[in-house]
């Protein structure tokens, strides 16, 4: 077959144009053909790209209240506007956030706004031991172990004013666990390294955590003994008090700084004339109901001198006060242990 030489083909072509044309065209204009499908017309492509320029953020400042700016990376400077999801499953698949923090999974993380770092560096925090290590930072520790590590972490500017007393890991009691973060020391959660453990003749005596234990009521003298931690559980035998009243447990009775007395013969012979409510009682009495605020009572003498405690309890009528003690010297029974729901 013979080749026609291209040369040839490209010259014909180029007649072919020109007569058609009508007559030359500046090489700056370009004559309309009527097909605007490329080039007049904006195409799918371009209006994708101007989606995803809306899209574009630099944080979560510049996306929607119900969005967050996705990021591949930590480090991204830029990410995209993307929804955060309005549910998440309850399995628990530990990631690291961007903000340094663990998260359960990673759609509670884009629940939050926060980005996941695939590699898990935003999380790795700087490991400690000694109580100066970690420069103008604090070593904090779950534990006063010397040898045990800590985390270096950011030591508290300000405090809130709540007292909520805490024992340091140093045998100091400070105002509360932000108080002791700032002067550099952890807290001790056994409460071990503040105790006294000296003879007393009353709480005052004793460490903020402990009670002045007396074998009994009329005793001179007793031990500083350690307050129970946490709450009072597998104990249902309610037991008198050396202050006059009946408490559900000997361990709650300790929580509220009170030894107790040997079986309940003195707090149930001390039972007066059956009550619904205090207003049938004396005015040096009130009605004391051993099933709580409901049923029927019995008229006892208020209590005097009630020491004061760090829990609190909630009185029959909603009203919170420092110990069952209080409670009983304001003449109300008590619903609830810690404050009013």
């Amino acid at each position: 077959m013979m080749r026609i030489p291209t040369l040839l083909i490209t010259s014909v072509f180029a007649i072919f144009v020109i007569s058609c044309g009508g007559g030359t065209t500046s090489p700056d204009v370009v004559k309309d053909s009527g097909d605007h499908s490329e080039r007049d017309s904006p195409g799918v492509g371009d209006h994708e790209s101007d989606t995803k320029d809306k899209n574009r953020c630099n944080d979560n400042d510049d996306c929607p209240d119900t969005g967050y700016c996705k990021k591949a990376l930590c480090a991204d400077s830029q990410g995209t506007c993307t929804s955060k999801p309005d549910s998440c499953p309850t399995a628990v698949v530990p990631v690291c956030g961007c903000d340094g923090a663990t998260y359960n999974n990673a759609c509670l993380a884009e629940a939050a706004g926060v980005n996941v770092d695939e590699s898990g560096f935003a999380c790795l925090q700087e490991a400690c031991q000694g109580i100066y290590d970690c420069g103008a930072k604090f070593c904090l520790k779950e534990t006063c172990d010397p040898n045990a590590f800590g985390v270096c972490t950011e030591r508290p500017v300000d405090c809130p004013e709540v007292y909520a007393p805490v024992c340091g890991c140093d045998g100091v009691t400070y105002f509360s666990e932000c108080h002791a973060n700032k002067s550099r020391i952890s807290v001790d959660r056994t409460n071990a390294a503040c105790f006294v453990g000296t003879s007393c003749s009353s709480n005052g005596n004793c460490g903020t955590f402990e009670y002045c234990k007396k074998e009994d009521c009329d005793d001179s003298t007793g031990q500083c003994t350690p307050r129970p931690i946490g709450e009072c559980a597998g104990e249902a035998d309610e037991v008198c008090g050396c202050d006059g009243v009946i408490y559900p447990s000997e361990c709650v009775a300790a929580r509220f700084y009170v030894s107790i007395r040997t079986g309940m013969s003195s707090c149930l012979d001390a039972l007066g004339d059956p009550c619904e409510n205090s207003n049938t009682c004396s005015s040096t009495q009130y009605c004391l109901k051993l099933g709580g605020c409901e049923g029927e009572g019995h008229c006892v003498e208020r209590p005097h001198g009630c020491e004061g405690s760090m829990d609190s309890v909630c009185g029959c009528n909603n009203v919170e006060y420092q110990s069952y003690c209080d409670a009983a010297a304001a003449g109300q029974n008590v619903q609830n242990e810690g404050p009013c729901s």
